[in-house]
């Protein structure tokens, strides 16, 4: 027996979305990916090198510490004098990056560590970024052979050069 459709079957009416929603959707499509982007941009803060803590020197004592102590206590130093000169130098910096551009140097720590010529600490010159004509850094590149070529020079500079397959080039 056939009953016909029952109430349940019958299509409902649509509910209409709420009329903000929309909106609200474009808002977050644009806003979520600006944040992300925004905060990309933010500027970090690196700490190269040796950080010196105080906690670090504490147990560093003039005239009784010897020159294998600091080197258990610190580690290998960055800088040793090729003069003759019995010091060890401790370099930290702190650099802001922000996003592509050059790192700028916030801060300079430099510890140098004098020794006498038994290897025990006669001295400790703490050292900034203000005392920086003390130690100078050559920022120097060494030249290399050959040409400085131009973006396009690279891209184009072998069209019409080329050595035909088993060809010997000459010499």
């Amino acid at each position: 027996m056939f009953a016909g459709p029952r109430e349940s079957d019958a299509p409902r009416p649509r509910k209409r979305a709420l009329p903000f929603a929309r909106p609200l959707l474009l808002a977050l499509f644009l806003l979520v990916p600006s944040l992300l982007a925004v905060s990309a941009c933010s500027a970090d803060i690196d700490h190269r090198g040796h950080v010196m803590e105080e906690s670090d020197l504490r147990p560093i004592q003039i005239g009784d510490t010897s020159r294998d102590e600091i080197f258990a206590l610190l580690g290998s130093p960055n800088l040793l004098p090729v003069t003759g000169e019995e010091s060890w130098y401790y370099i930290g910096a702190e650099v802001r990056r922000f996003a592509f551009y050059k790192p700028e140097l916030l801060e300079r720590q430099v510890a140098a560590f004098h020794f006498d010529d038994a290897g025990i600490l006669t001295g400790i010159d703490f050292l900034s970024l203000e005392d920086g004509s003390t130690i100078s850094f050559v920022e120097e590149t060494t030249p290399s052979r050959g040409r400085d070529l131009g973006l396009l020079e690279e891209i184009f500079g072998n069209i019409g050069r080329f050595t035909p397959a088993g060809a010997v080039p000459e010499q």
